[in-house]
């Protein structure tokens, strides 16, 4: 079976690789804030997404993350026939936010 990531994945992936190699010194620092980011988000990825699709009418899932913008929250972003969302779900499972950019 053949499968291909979206590539602002591949990049953030990258990014926090090179991140976590800049400095020695902050190799400690880096991996408390991606634990900390982990605990944070408590419900899990599949969960969140599937309440963001329940949200918007359904779609295709092209990137889930765990992001802090005060509070944790789930951002979800998916692409819809006309249309492309980015869902916030916090860690109650609620939507708290829904972008909306025609395609």
């Amino acid at each position: 079976m053949k499968f291909s990531l979206p590539k602002s994945l591949i990049a953030s992936v990258m990014a926090l690789g090179v991140a976590g190699m800049v400095s020695a010194s902050n190799a400690g620092t880096a991996i408390t804030d991606a634990q900390a980011v982990a605990n944070a988000c408590v419900i899990s990825s599949h969960t969140a997404e599937t309440t963001a699709l329940h949200a918007v009418g359904g779609g295709t899932v092209v990137l889930a993350v765990c992001e802090k913008d005060g509070n944790f929250h789930w951002s979800i972003d998916i692409v819809g026939k006309t249309a492309e969302h980015e869902v916030w779900v916090n860690a109650k499972n609620q939507v708290i936010k829904i972008i909306t950019q025609p395609l």
